[in-house]
This record gives C-alpha cells, structure tokens and sequence, in this order.
C-alpha cells in the first residue's frame, strides 16, 4: 500500500491551497486525489474518521475563524481611521481657536481705538468660538453632551418654530441686538 501525506491532504482540504497569485482555491477529494494520488473514496474515508471531525466541518469551522478574524481586522482598521479623524478634528478645532484668538483680537483693537464693531460681528466670533469648542469636545468623545442638549433643542422646536419664524420676533431680536450694540458702545 502507498505511503500517502495525509497531514497535507488534510491541511490543504480544510485550509486551501494557496496559488502564485495569492488566491486560495478549496480543492475537493477529487481534487487531492489527482494532487496526491489516493482515491477520493480513501480520502472520504479518512475525512470521516478523523479524530477532529469529518473534514467539511473542519473547513466551516476553520472559513468562520478566518472570516471572524477578517471582520476584526477591519473594525480595528476602521477604528484606527476613526481615531485619525477625531485626532485631526482636534488639530482643526485648536486651530480655529486660534484664528479666532486674534479675530478677537482686532476686534479688540478696534474697540480701544473707539472705531465702530458691527454686533453681528462680534455675534459671528463667539458663534465660531462656541462651534470650535464643540469640534474640540466631539472629537474628544463628548458628544454624549451634545446630543442631550440636541434633544432638549429638538424637544422645543416645534413649540417654538411658529415663534422664531414669525416677522415680528426677527424685528424683535433685531432691535435688541441693536439696542444692545448701541449700549455697549458698538454700534450708533
């Protein structure tokens, strides 16, 4: 009787074989029977009574463990990515802080040399301030913060939209905005 490698006949049905180009191919009996020269019907009775189990659970178990390890791979790929973006954000929110730093700046000077700051202005620097800070948190893993605060400002929306929307609250927060620019020596 031939002396055949089963450890390799088994190995290569429930691992594959791995060609030149770097794909795996499956083979079956016949397959291992040509490449190896036992009979498929020798090489089914092997798989059968192989202590581990028949060989096509073996290939199922051993195709879900490489499957399972792929997957994690590409979450810790992905994870990697996402932490990159939050590191990267960070870098944009920190620099825009310090765009802002000298916006405010100016509009300090300006304010010393008694020349005139628009309240729209000064409204849209603190705006970029707040929304720099709120990168800044995001990316730090805060976002718990603002989705509460989201879903207390979802919550008003519709009571208040009829109220906000209306002509006369935007004359309204105009003149308080103007009112306001003119108290603290903004505006004329």
């Amino acid at each position: 009787m031939a002396k055949y490698n089963w450890e390799t006949i088994k190995r290569q049905y429930i691992q594959g074989i791995k060609k030149e180009d770097g794909n795996k191919t499956y083979p079956s009996y016949e397959d291992l029977s040509e490449l190896h020269g036992p009979s498929k019907s020798t090489i089914s009775s092997h798989s059968t009574s192989d202590p581990d189990g028949p060989w096509e659970e073996q290939r199922e178990r051993y195709l879900k463990k490489v499957e399972q390890k792929v997957e994690e791979k590409k979450s810790e790929i992905e994870a990697e990515n996402i932490v990159e973006d939050d590191l990267q954000c960070e870098s944009l929110g920190r620099k825009l802080i310090k765009i802002i730093g000298k916006k405010l700046d100016l509009l300090e000077k300006k304010l010393d040399a008694d020349e005139w700051v628009s309240g729209i202005e000064i409204l849209n620097t603190s705006s970029a301030a707040r929304n720099a800070q709120e990168i800044i948190k995001t990316s730090q893993g805060e976002a718990a913060n603002i989705q509460q605060i989201q879903g207390k400002i979802e919550g008003r929306y519709s009571v208040t939209m009829s109220l906000i929307c209306s002509d006369e609250h935007i004359e309204h927060e105009k003149r308080v905005l103007n009112d306001v620019g003119k108290a603290q020596g903004i505006t004329d």
